[in-house]
């Protein structure tokens, strides 16, 4: 397997070792990659893991402070929709401009409960971090709404959100937006 993970300096010292536990614990190759630019640095993470939740859990509970939220940020990357909101509820407290990459992602995904998750933690979100990495990632930034507004019309649309700027996933991105101007 070839790495396509590559980390900002900051988190090169635990982000290799991270991702080769991961890749080494998973039932199927690491694949795809989701590119960000983070205070003018690559972040390269995969579309999805597969690995068992509980080992994510055990590496995480080992060690502490970026080195953690990285394994928690990367558990937002699961397969499992119900282990990507778990891990996304663990880091939507902290402030940290890489964090934001995860956050943001997870709006333009199918599981409504997820962006709901994020909706509900709006307020709390840094706007000065997350404004920053709107500007930084203008590309992935318009992906990300065309998929929201692509699940809306397939999944939501027709159950229980009619107009696209009701739907929670679409609500959080305008908010995160904002935090840009």
């Amino acid at each position: 397997m070839s790495d396509p993970t590559q980390f900002p300096s900051f988190l090169r010292p635990f982000g290799p070792a991270a991702i080769e536990r991961i890749a080494a614990a998973s039932s199927h190759p690491i694949h795809g990659a989701l590119q960000f630019q983070v205070r003018a640095e690559p972040l390269v993470v995969p579309r999805r893991i597969y690995c068992r939740p509980s080992l994510l859990a055990q590496w995480a509970d080992r060690v502490q402070g970026d080195e953690r939220l990285l394994i928690q940020a990367l558990a937002t990357r699961h397969w499992d929709g119900h282990v990507r909101e778990r891990h996304l509820r663990s880091i939507l407290p902290f402030q940290r401009d890489w964090l934001a990459a995860f956050v943001v992602q997870l709006l333009g995904e199918y599981v409504v409960e997820i962006a709901q998750a994020i909706l509900a933690s709006i307020d709390e979100l840094d706007s000065a971090l997350y404004g920053a990495f709107v500007k930084e990632n203008p590309g992935f930034m318009a992906t990300t709404e065309r998929r929201v507004v692509s699940y809306w019309n397939c999944y939501y649309r027709h159950a229980g959100y009619k107009y696209r700027e009701e739907y929670p996933a679409m609500v959080a991105l305008r908010a995160i937006q904002r935090m840009a101007q």
